[in-house]
């Protein structure tokens, strides 16, 4: 390809990622947020308390898969660069976490509290008019007329419609209030991850800041959520108090509360235990996630020493700590669970033996009422209450981690724009007087430095290995702590290549760039001063659109330090710092780089260039050259005027120095067939659906779970019907209207155990059922660590190491945390619902002619809810993977970023990343309401109708099963299909996980897999011969090493050497198995062993 061709589509778009949820697609135009149109006037406004302004969304997922491009525009309030500028990192210097958020989002906290005071406001009138219902039926005021009946059953129906208009905005906005705090935190932890000082930088491990916006940030949406249960639980429990003082009296309520308050302190003393063990869990969770970020990071080096199995071994080591904590965890939560489950039975039992102390007679209607009320308050008290303590414990132990990255110290940006001391600037470009800096406030690594550097002058810098080189250029750059002297930078336009080259997925001509206006003149002759053109024109028909991978695995070092070193000449700078970048490339190679580039006729001549580099050659011309030693000046001068004894330090052997002429010619290259869309693999979204399959692996994995399933199933419905039958054995008792001491007989004590063996059976089934789900946690978790160390090298490479964090991360949290608790409560939620139909059914028969129609329309909803809840699941599981990936690359290039002044650039590209994840998730949110709303909707059709039914045909009815009936149909359908539905979803994590157990190995050379045994002194001598051998990177592409035959014989000391871009490196690549091997190498000395593998005999030896 000529060089004039791939320059001319310069409107090429600089991300070639097809991926629809990898970028942000608003340079499409997209619809405005019907979200915002619906709550902007309120003749709309019923589209907003119906969610039907996701109508259009879901029809559109019902007749195709969804992609990031069907979503609306989102509403600005919800907009990553909204939120982002309500929240400032300097905030942070003088308040704490929850003192800013505070500030910040008190007026939409206080929304969301008045729903909620308003929601139990209609509750209390349900349970009012419940009882006047009941009342009426059994003629407890025989003057009443039918009127007035259907007045209560219409004030009654009315309340319980409006209660869940109301429930569902505060879920709603609770939910969004809580998204728009997490996106807040994350963009201004981002933020200040740009600005924090290298130094500062070391205290935090990456996968600690991972941790920052996977979990941590996640911990503040949750507790959102919870956050007004602290003052409405202890408001309706007094609301109720006073109801049920009016209705039985103040001394049967207060001995009923009494069991109230116990059940409180067991949850207050279980919260600490929590807290506790929570704690530990994200210590150990640390921990092993940094533990995969460095697999990660070094695959290279784990495959070439075979240390799988030592790594495997530290990754179980670490996930049996965090798995006994979240076992206690998991205990403690399953003691809370058998407590929600029985605590109405307890209430009842209580007040019941309350009336035999006292002797108090108790009307069997104003037990039913006050069985409304416990169960009213039952969620409460026993879930949503525990659940504010446990989102508390997590809150405080992320409010810390949080202000402690907030605080860390910032880089000290004047550095690069102004003097450190008061003197008069002077004509000087650089100044350092006695200046000395350090990594950390205690040792120094540079010393009394005095330097100046006058503007458009070349200086050199040379020294030994560890010398403090290239941290020099990070002093200049303001990354180090200045301990003592003066840095003066009378110029702020700097640019910077680094020793070791940092290269992002994206294209070549984008990592140039850099997010710069493309200029066609400039950029052409940067690539040529780099030799690149002949690359590119190599990369086939892509050119420098070619996707370059993450770290640039599909580049040679010597491409990915031209390329770093181009995008450091594409920079207009005064000062250009230049780490040395001609180590990777070979003399020649180097020679025409620095005449192009850095010499007196090169692009920077007239630019102040300080180039580190060993090889002396280059610094003849170089107007200054500083020679450091153990972080001192040793000589400084023109290079020809050191003195002789320090030469030895730098200088090269000069018959190692060949100057030839050189020519664009030594770079040619064959051209390599390289498929840019297929460098980065897609993130698998999986079927619409998740597949029976997938349930069927996690769940049984082996013929012993068969076994623990069909008990686990027995337990649940063990206890189930323990509870329903205790229920219905109230309505048994007697035909009178009272209760009274003559009343405790056997029926009583029956009652009295039943009510004991549901409890006993709530708390068994929930701890066999925690250490189920944790056992199959576990056994997925051992699954993936076993798949991603024992892949192919080819996996790391087409995938972001942010992908695999997340699902080591954020997809291992779900199944360890949420999943167990959604499959429960979906479980438990499916039994009382099924209760309740069997129930109302055998109590009322009439409403089965209501209830089969609306089964129904309710499966016709959740059919239509089910296609398209799937999509956005997945698409915001998968959305969330480029923002970490962007986050691990930044935390990378932090100097890059900082020298080049791309802090905004990285920052919008980051906001608009967080945004294409937004709009699934909003989306997936307020999905679960659109659903619910009408589920409930449906289900208060039910209830209407036994109310109308029960005044309508109140001489013909038993007046207790009225009460059993109306109480049964207030539970809620959607907690149930809405539990299942989320089971459901999370069950996505289980499948991504599963996928990673299920990587291919890496492949064997051979065709036989058999072991053979190798003598224990083997190998003796290090001879190895190479017959016909031929490699290639990955199947699918070209060969890169064709047909080679060496013979090394033992003791022998080889070199190799060739052009950029002849693969030398390559050829060590046969013996750790990180390519694909197309023929053998053999190992003489080894005669009666044949045709044996690499990977084989890596196994069992030392190599």
């Amino acid at each position: 390809m000529d060089q004039s061709e791939y320059l001319n589509n310069e409107n090429e778009p600089l991300l070639i990622i097809k991926k629809n949820f990898d970028i942000d697609s608003d340079h499409k135009k997209r619809q405005p947020s019907r979200l915002e149109w619906a709550q902007a006037s309120w003749i709309r406004f019923v589209y907003f308390l119906s969610f039907s302004w996701l109508n259009a969304l879901f029809s559109l997922g019902y007749k195709k898969i969804l992609t990031d491009d069907d979503f609306d525009d989102l509403a600005n309030v919800d907009k990553c660069s909204s939120l982002s500028n309500v929240v400032k990192p300097s905030d942070w210097s003088k308040k704490p976490t929850w003192k800013i958020l505070t500030l910040i989002f008190w007026k939409p906290s206080l929304v969301v509290g008045l729903l909620l005071f308003l929601s139990i406001a209609f509750k209390v009138l349900q349970t009012f008019f419940f009882r006047q219902i009941i009342n009426y039926v059994n003629y407890e005021n025989p003057s009443l007329s039918t009127r007035t009946g259907y007045i209560y059953a219409l004030i009654f129906s009315s309340s319980l419609i409006i209660e869940i208009w109301i429930q569902y905005q505060y879920l709603f906005r609770s939910l969004r209030l809580g998204m728009n705090i997490r996106i807040a935190l994350t963009s201004v932890i981002y933020k200040h991850l740009l600005s924090v000082n290298l130094v500062s930088l070391q205290q935090a491990s990456t996968a600690q800041t991972i941790n920052l916006i996977a979990r941590d940030t996640t911990n503040f949406e949750e507790f959102i959520i919870q956050m007004h249960y602290i003052w409405a639980v202890p408001l309706e429990a007094m609301i109720y108090f006073a109801f049920l003082s009016w209705l039985l009296g103040p001394a049967l309520t207060f001995i009923s509360y009494v069991v109230v308050f116990c059940f409180v302190s067991l949850q207050m003393l279980f919260s600490q235990g929590f807290t506790q063990w929570r704690s530990r869990v994200a210590e150990y969770s640390d921990r092993r996630i940094q533990a995969f970020h460095e697999i990660i990071h070094g695959s290279y080096v784990i495959k070439a020493y075979n240390w799988e199995k030592p790594m495997e071994e530290r990754i179980i080591k670490l996930r049996q700590c965090e798995s006994d904590n979240i076992r206690r965890a998991a205990w403690l939560r399953a003691i809370n669970t058998g407590l929600f489950f029985t605590f109405v039975l307890f209430m009842i039992l209580s007040l019941l033996l309350s009336a035999r102390l006292t002797g108090k007679q108790i009307l069997i209607s104003d037990i039913f009422t006050a069985l409304t009320c416990y169960t009213q308050i039952r969620t409460p008290i026993t879930c949503y209450l525990p659940r504010f303590i446990e989102k508390l414990s997590g809150l405080k132990i992320a409010m810390k981690r949080i202000d402690e990255f907030m605080n860390l110290k910032t880089i000290q940006c004047r550095t690069l724009l102004t003097p450190f001391s008061d003197k008069p600037q002077s004509k000087n470009l650089i100044e350092l007087r006695n200046a000395s800096f350090s990594w950390n406030d205690s040792n120094m690594c540079l010393s009394s430095l005095n330097i100046i550097i006058e503007p458009d002058t070349f200086v050199g810098i040379v020294g030994p290995v560890a010398a403090g080189k290239s941290s020099l250029l990070k002093a200049i750059l303001g990354e180090l702590n200045l301990i003592d002297g003066e840095l003066e930078v009378n110029t702020s336009s700097l640019s910077y290549s680094t020793q070791i080259p940092w290269i992002i997925a994206d294209t070549l001509r984008a990592n140039i760039i850099l997010g710069k206006t493309f200029d066609k003149e400039r950029y052409s002759s940067v690539i040529h001063a780099c030799c690149l053109d002949i690359d590119i024109d190599a990369f086939g028909p892509n050119g420098d659109l070619i996707m370059i991978g993450d770290r640039g695995i599909n580049l040679s070092g010597g491409q990915k330090a031209r390329i770093s070193l181009a995008r450091a000449l594409y920079t207009d700078a005064d000062i250009y710092l230049l780490d040395d970048p001609l180590a990777a490339v070979d003399r020649k190679v180097a020679r025409l780089i620095y005449d192009q580039c850095i010499g007196p006729n090169g692009l920077l001549s007239k630019k102040t260039r300080l180039l580190i580099t060993h090889q002396i050659e280059f610094l003849a011309e170089s107007h200054q050259t500083i020679l450091l030693k153990n972080g001192r000046i040793v000589a400084q001068g023109r290079v020809t005027d050191l003195p002789l004894e320090n030469r030895d330090i730098y200088q090269t052997n000069d018959d190692q120095l060949i100057m030839d002429d050189v020519s664009p010619s030594m770079l040619e290259i064959e051209q390599i067939n390289m498929n840019s869309e297929k460098i980065l693999s897609e993130e698998d979204l999986g079927s619409n659906t998740v597949s029976w399959s997938t349930w069927r692996s996690f769940f049984i994995a082996s013929l012993r779970d068969y076994f623990e399933l069909f008990l686990l199933i027995l337990l649940l419905v063990i206890g189930q019907f323990f509870f329903e039958v205790s229920t219905y054995w109230l309505t048994t008792w007697s035909t009178s209207s009272y209760f009274h001491r003559s009343y405790i007989t056997v029926k009583f004590y029956i009652y009295v155990a039943l009510s004991l063996g549901a409890f006993m059976f709530s708390i068994i089934r929930a701890f066999y059922f925690s250490s189920f789900m944790l056992k199959q946690s576990n056994r997925l978790h051992q699954g993936m660590c076993t798949g991603i160390l024992h892949t192919s090298l080819e996996f790391f490479e087409s995938n972001p190491p942010g992908r695999i964090l997340n699902r080591v991360s954020k997809d291992q949290q779900v199944i360890d945390e949420i999943l167990p608790a959604a499959v429960f409560d979906a479980i438990q939620s499916v039994l009382i619902i099924a209760g309740a139909v069997i129930i109302t059914g055998f109590t009322q028969p009439l409403t089965l002619l209501l209830q089969i129609p609306l089964a129904l329309v309710v499966w016709i909803i959740c059919r239509f809810y089910w296609r398209s809840i799937c999509e956005l699941i997945r698409l915001e599981s998968v959305s969330r993977s480029p923002t970490y990936n962007l986050f691990v690359s930044s935390f990378s290039g932090l100097s890059t970023i900082r020298a080049f002044k791309l802090q905004d650039y990285f920052i919008q590209q980051f906001e608009n990343k967080m945004d294409t994840n937004t709009r699934a998730y909003i989306s997936m949110k307020a999905g679960s309401c659109w659903l619910g709303i009408r589920l409930d909707l449906l289900t208060s059709l039910v209830t209407c109708f036994i109310a109308v039914i029960s005044i309508i045909l109140r001489d013909k009815i038993n007046r207790h099963l009225v009460a059993l009936a109306l109480l049964y149909s207030m539970k809620r359908l959607p907690i149930g299909v809405q539990q299942l539905v989320e089971a459901a979803l999370l069950m996505t994590s289980t499948e991504r996980i599963d996928a990673y157990a299920r990587l291919p190995r890496e492949d064997d050379t051979s065709d036989k897999q058999v072991l053979i045994e190798i003598p224990s002194n083997w190998p003796s001598c290090g001879a190895i011969e190479y017959r016909h051998y031929s490699l290639r990177y990955r199947s699918g592409l070209d060969l890169i090493l064709k047909n080679i035959n060496i013979y090394i014989a033992p003791g022998e000391k080889i070199g190799i050497i060739g052009r950029t871009g002849t693969f030398q490196v390559k050829e060590k690549s046969c013996l750790n198995t990180s390519s694909l091997i197309c023929y053998a190498v053999y190992f003489p000395y080894l005669e009666y062993i044949y045709n044996i593998t690499i990977l084989l005999i890596f196994k069992q030896s030392s190599l």
